[in-house]
């Protein structure tokens, strides 16, 4: 059986001198320093952002069920000459013309 060999390119060890690796942790720290603190989308634009697209999705989800109810009103209204008749009258004060309409006001 001949034995598998890896090609040189894919061994590779690197040894970085006390030096080279204060250099690499201190850009690391400068560079998450930047993104969190200092850019202009830092990490505290980003937690505000998610918060407001948090409260947008729970509105959005309101308005839509707010929405399918009031398409149900509305094909109940259409369907239904009895509820169009009590609709005119509670919500528009509509009338015949041999009735009166007395609005009470507390």
């Amino acid at each position: 059986a001949a034995k598998f060999t890896y090609p040189a390119a894919f061994i590779h060890v690197s040894y970085h001198s006390p030096k080279h690796q204060r250099i690499h942790l201190f850009t690391s720290i400068i560079a998450i320093v930047w993104v969190m603190f200092i850019s202009d989308v830092d990490l505290f634009y980003i937690i505000d952002e998610q918060i407001e697209l948090n409260e947008m999705k729970a509105e959005v989800r309101q308005t839509s069920l707010k929405n399918v109810d009031l398409q149900l009103r509305l094909e109940e209204i259409k369907s239904n000459p009895a509820v169009l008749e009590r609709v005119a009258r509670e919500r528009y004060f509509m009338k015949l013309p041999e009735e009166d309409v007395f609005r009470i006001v507390e």
